[in-house]
């Protein structure tokens, strides 16, 4: 499942009218969800060469517990095949930009 619909399907269930739905959810969102989400945006800010201490700071936490927590963390992305289909779109979409540019500027092609 696309993790994309997979979250918006755990916030639906936490906010539903259903108490049973809404306590599965919160425990799933709590124990699977959270940690690995925590882990991947510590991963991608640290790729982007941030520091330890904002991103600590930007976690509310300290930047050694942040540190010892994560300095061993490898990304953790899981497989999302909308991703691949996004990257693929945003590319043709560039290339198409970039020929409609030129064709403005020399329309004939000389």
């Amino acid at each position: 499942m696309d993790v994309h619909l997979h979250l918006t399907s755990l916030i639906d269930d936490l906010l539903s009218d259903d108490p049973r739905a809404e306590l599965i959810a919160y425990r799933r969102l709590t124990v699977d969800e959270l940690p690995w989400l925590e882990q991947r945006v510590v991963a991608l800010a640290r790729r982007e060469g941030w520091a330890w201490a904002p991103i600590a700071r930007l976690l509310g936490r300290t930047r050694q517990s942040v540190h010892q927590r994560f300095h061993r963390a490898m990304i953790a992305l899981r497989p999302d095949p909308s991703l691949a289909k996004h990257r693929q779109e945003a590319t043709f979409a560039s290339i198409a930009d970039e020929v409609r540019r030129r064709n403005e500027e020399d329309p004939i092609g000389w």
